[in-house]
């Protein structure tokens, strides 16, 4: 047969039936969807079964038993009316798909795949979506009863005689419920078609089989791996397959459902197959089990050559078997697609250079995922695995690197186009006999490659290059009625070049619909259910690559034959990846508040590094997915993530209890270095994320009347904490606590209340204290000491008065004395560690004049004074007085008088500027020495000259002359001698 003797096949027609093919399958998820919600109201109804069957058997429906209210009829027939017009544009689609592929077949002489690639994946495409849409159309229960019910309705609305065309297309929907007519119009295809299995066999079997005895170097990039043959410019066949791996794989079942006999001769790829994924994908949600498929057409057949069930169970049982081999596959394939991203980022150029081996890659991971995801879909108790999702995660953030460097992409493939395709494709064309047409065609496919200005492109002129690609198709359609033996043996070189400059060409236009080509991850949105319930649960997991699952919100758009044909998908968009966002919100703030577990638990700095790291990866992985485009609505989630960690301690402090100062401040520089790497990392200033976060949890705000301070608003956590936890140590459990000279802190006394003085009441307590507030809230703190130091006072003022005429309460005034005491020495230990608040003379003022609208005030000014104190000195509260050596001071803080008696004689000083103060505080002592001398008890006699010691030393305005008359200095000095050689023995 000479060449001539072929018709030259327009490969045009297949790119039209495909995009057809694709918008005919979702209008028929649609009808699906609509059917299956509709059924118990249109088909099982009494009445309408009685249409039904009435209009099948070509009788009347006018009588009156079959009236149906018109506003019944309206509702059914418009709900109809998609199902019944996608049932006619489907059986247009099937004579015009069937017969393409069979003048397709007619004009080549060859599937060979190693030469003939543009010509036979077109071809494929739609070889496999016509076999798709037949068992479709099977799996829509009462589909056959639409054309039947519409008729009626529209019928009786509209009078119209077109029964007979009612009846003929009710009889073909019910031949496509079987594949014994599937199976006879494509009998003569699958010989030639046969001949692409043989070209992909051992290459599909590599890929499904791979572990780690397998040769990986083809793929990895350190290994600098060739991605053609040598003196080819196309790439390796195998690197071909793993890019087309979803399509071949639907392929083979497809074409051993139209032709079981071959199954025998292909069983080993086609077992290892159905072990990997059992199930054939239709569209969106919807997926057969290949097993089934078999059995419906076995039992159809009158010849029972079909695989038996034992094959499908063989199957299964290989894939438990291969677990191991298969995790290990998927971990590969991520690390590898990782290897690639991580070249891509650094220098987006060696990513091009060897972009057919990354679209390889990206191709195995699409099959791979689909296939687990579409398990964890029909089995509940299959859930979906880390590892797989970890792929997933890979496969999104090659996307998005991708689509962030589209620009430079185009520019790579634009000077390869020039520079090197078209050079070569001349030369090519030049030596090569053939005949005026081809040659024609392809001198003006490499011309138009010389026409490509990077200069232009440079300043933003854009270059639309897919139709390339259809003039290579077209060119390769020419060369297909060429025989064996009319010399197409000498043209591999051109055929693959010519493939090269396709791909180059898809690459140049839109990289990243080249990947939807072969990765269409945008179709994961009927998973997005499954993704979501991952992304949930996961919240609490150590693994954060779960978080790109929000990126791929970004790409469900892309999906024009759904967006066409199922809008109602998209309304349910908003509301999903708002459920997304929120549980990445949740795994962040889970993230951080187990990093403050692992401060308060002091886990090993391992364990708290695995932690930083989590929180890196996760800020990195949302700043690699950078802006998306959710239904036209722009959504940085980064953005959206650094509020979240922004609010991630205050969070932590609204569910905690007091923490001691020390505590907190070692706690709150632990977050902080945790946040340093994770936020360095997306470019952001952590000490002012950190700060923030401080001055949340510290906030108050303060305001003046007359120099007394007030608080207004509501605190920060951590400050309302400490005002609140002070307070109510200074009013109740500072008694139980006593002030130590020596260790310059206040200890715990026999009765320990819940918080130890040391962890609050100490220089580095209050140290600490004064690095996590601010300067207001330091001056509320110090406020806050002198109001209860008041309070105390006042209520001692009233005791001395009380005193006068019931000396019994005495012993409650020496306590009030000594609690005012110790308040009183806690603030000045909180201005000695803050120097702001002892410069700060509105503060100052503030506490002057709460002393002096005290009435402390007129009771040490009144003659009354020494009577009281000589009554408070002779009193019983004395008898449990004890004397520390080692702390310096009493066990009841009564050491601590002195400090209330400076302060209000200093108060006094500057109320009266010729206040005699020396005799005043002299009288004042001796008088407290000869209440002293009333003691009966010898040891507690002695222990309270030591008292009357601590008045004189530890005040700033007395001194030992003031008693040296009543107490000489030599007995004090024996008493503290004596004390001492008791301790010591």
């Amino acid at each position: 047969m000479s060449h001539e003797e072929l018709k030259e096949f327009k490969i045009d027609q297949a790119y039209a039936l495909d995009a057809h093919a694709d918008h005919l399958l979702a209008s028929l998820y649609s009808v699906k969807k609509a059917l299956t919600e509709y059924e118990a109201d249109f088909f099982n109804s009494k009445v309408n079964s009685q249409i039904i069957d009435t209009i099948k058997r070509g009788k009347s429906v006018n009588d009156p038993k079959f009236q149906i209210g018109n506003d019944k009829i309206m509702r059914i027939g418009q709900t109809l009316r998609q199902s019944y017009l996608t049932i006619c544009h489907f059986q247009k689609f099937q004579n015009n798909c069937l017969h393409t592929l069979l003048d397709a077949q007619d004009a080549s002489r060859s599937f060979a795949l190693q030469w003939n690639s543009e010509f036979i994946i077109p071809l494929i495409k739609i070889f496999v979506k016509y076999i798709k849409l037949h068992i479709m159309i099977s799996q829509i229960k009462n589909i056959k009863n639409v054309p039947i019910l519409y008729y009626f309705c529209k019928n009786s609305v509209e009078r119209d005689d077109w029964n007979s065309q009612i009846l003929e297309l009710y009889k073909y929907l019910e031949g496509r419920t079987s594949y014994t007519i599937l199976e006879a119009e494509l009998q003569p295809l699958v010989k030639r078609y046969e001949e692409v299995c043989h070209s992909i066999k051992s290459h599909i079997h590599t890929i499904l089989t791979s572990d780690a005895s397998t040769n990986w170097s083809f793929y990895s990039l350190l290994e600098n791996p060739s991605t053609a043959p040598s003196r080819n410019h196309f790439m390796h066949l195998e690197y071909f397959v793993g890019l087309n791996m979803e399509l071949f794989s639907d392929f083979l079942v497809c074409f051993f459902l139209v032709n079981v006999p071959a199954v025998s001769e292909f069983a080993d790829v086609f077992s290892d197959l159905c072990a990997i994924r059992p199930h054939l994908p239709l569209i969106a949600d919807i997926s057969v089990p290949v097993s089934s498929i078999f059995d419906a057409l076995h039992k159809s057949r009158t010849k029972k050559e079909d695989l038996s069930s034992s094959f499908f169970d063989k199957a299964a049982a290989q894939a438990y078997a291969d677990k191991d081999k298969a995790l290990y596959r998927i971990k590969k394939l991520e690390s590898l697609i990782r290897e690639y991203c991580l070249a891509g980022t650094a220098d987006i150029n060696a990513l091009c250079m060897k972009m057919p081996i990354f679209l390889s890659l990206l191709g195995q991971g699409y099959f791979f995922v689909t296939t687990d995801l579409m398990k964890s879909r029909t089995d509940q108790n299959i859930p979906l695995q880390d590892y797989i999702v970890s792929l997933l995660s890979q496969i999104i953030l090659s996307f998005f690197l991708v689509l962030k460097n589209q620009k430079q992409i185009k520019r790579f493939f634009i000077y390869n186009l020039r520079e090197y395709d078209y050079p070569y494709l001349l030369s090519n064309v030049t030596l090569l006999r053939l005949e005026k047409q081809l040659y024609d065609k392809v001198t003006f496919l490499a011309h138009s490659l010389e026409t490509l200005d990077m200069d232009a492109f440079d300043k933003g002129d854009g270059f639309d290059t897919l139709p390339l690609t259809f003039v290579v198709a077209s060119i390769q359609s020419s060369f297909n009625k060429y025989s064996t033996n009319h010399g197409v043996v000498h043209l591999p070189p051109l055929f693959q070049l010519l493939a090269d400059v396709s791909l180059h060409a898809k690459l140049t236009n839109s990289p990243l619909m080249t990947l939807f080509e072969f990765a269409p991850i945008y179709k994961f949105w009927c998973f997005k259910n499954i993704l979501k319930n991952h992304l949930i649960f996961r919240s609490t997991s150590q693994s954060s690559i779960v978080i790109s699952l929000c990126g791929l919100a970004h790409f469900y758009s892309y999906d024009t034959a759904i967006a066409a044909e199922h809008q109602v998908f998209f309304r349910k968009i908003p509301k999903y990846y708002g459920t997304m966002e929120k549980a990445v919100s949740t795994m962040v703030t889970n993230w951080i508040q187990q990093q403050w577990l692992l401060q308060t638990s002091q886990k090993s700095p391992k364990t708290s590094r695995q932690g930083e790291k989590r929180m890196t990866d996760s800020l990195q992985i949302l700043l690699d997915i950078g802006t998306i485009n959710v239904l036209d609505q722009k959504i940085n989630l980064l953005q959206r993530i650094i509020p979240v960690v922004k609010d991630g301690i205050p969070a932590i402090l609204e569910k905690q209890k007091f923490i001691p100062p020390a505590t907190l401040l070692e706690h709150l520089n632990g977050m902080r270095d945790f946040l340093i790497s994770p936020l360095i990392g997306v470019g952001i200033n952590p000490y002012t994320v950190f700060n923030d976060n401080i001055n949340e949890i510290t906030s108050v705000l303060l305001s003046y009347d007359m120099g007394i301070v007030e608080i207004e608003g509501k605190m920060g956590r951590a400050m309302n904490l400490f005002y609140d936890t002070y307070k109510k140590y200074l009013m109740e459990d500072i008694t139980s606590a006593y002030y130590s000279p020596v260790l310059r802190a206040f200890v715990d006394g026999t009765s320990k209340p819940k918080i130890s003085a040391p962890t609050i009441l100490s220089i580095p307590a209050l140290r600490a204290l004064v690095q996590i507030l601010n300067k207001d809230g330091m001056i509320a703190m110090s406020s806050m000491f002198a109001q209860c130091a008041i309070e105390v006072l006042t209520k001692t003022a009233t005791l001395f008065d009380e005193i006068k005429s019931n000396a019994d309460e005495s012993f409650d005034a020496c306590s009030s004395l000594i609690h005012a005491s110790s308040i009183l020495m806690a603030r000045r230990m909180l201005h000695e560690v803050n120097n702001s608040l002892t410069d700060n003379q509105l503060n100052d003022n503030e506490f002057q004049q709460r002393l002096n609208t005290s009435l402390i005030m007129p009771a040490f000014d009144s003659s009354s004074i020494l009577e009281t104190f000589t009554q408070i000195c002779s009193c019983s509260f004395w008898n449990n007085l004890v004397f520390d050596a080692n702390t310096g001071g009493f066990t009841n803080d009564a050491h601590l008088i002195p400090v209330v008696l400076d302060a209000v004689y200093g108060s006094l000083i500057a109320k009266q500027p010729n206040y005699d103060l020396y005799n005043k505080y002299k009288s004042l002592l001796k008088a407290m020495i000869n209440g002293i001398k009333m003691i009966k008890k010898d040891d507690k006699k002695l222990l309270m000259y030591i008292l009357i010691d601590f008045c004189v030393k530890d005040s700033i305005y007395a001194d030992y002359s003031m008693t040296t008359d009543a107490l000489p200095y030599q007995l004090i000095r024996s008493v503290y001698s004596g004390i001492l050689q008791i301790q010591n023995q």
